[in-house]
């Protein structure tokens, strides 16, 4: 009888270590993304230039729109935090800067969602307008 049992004991250890090995390991990283719902103020900027040689504004806009036009993805400035969001499209295989151009340089106002995944955060913006406090 205690043959049996220790057989059945090796037994049933070995099949959980196979099931354990098969099954796809948690990464201990792996976070969640949080998001939340935001409505800010600020400016749709080119982050190459903004970053680079602080590059902002109407001054700028004709240069971000060059170099969205040939790829950079765009980034919002949050007036209030200083805070750059880097933008994210609303849809797989679409572009972020999609109706974003005709912004540029002028303040706005944007409704979207802000995702933070450990130490970043990226913004998707379901409207943007000007800016109601800054329009003229």
């Amino acid at each position: 009888m205690k043959r049996g049992t220790l057989y059945l004991s090796t037994l049933a250890g070995l099949v959980l270590a196979v099931v354990a090995m098969a099954l796809p390991a948690a990464a201990p990283d792996k976070v969640a993304p949080r998001f939340a719902s935001v409505t800010m103020s600020g400016e749709i900027i080119d982050p190459q230039c903004y970053y680079t040689h602080d590059s902002r504004g109407m001054a700028h806009a004709s240069c971000a729109s060059m170099c969205a036009r040939g790829g950079q993805g765009l980034s919002f400035l949050d007036d209030a935090s200083g805070v750059v969001y880097p933008l994210i499209a609303k849809a797989h295989g679409a572009s972020q800067n999609a109706g974003l151009l005709p912004h540029l340089g002028k303040p706005v106002q944007v409704k979207g969602v802000v995702y933070r995944k450990t130490s970043t955060a990226v913004l998707l913006i379901h409207s943007v307008a000007a800016s109601p406090a800054k329009a003229k």
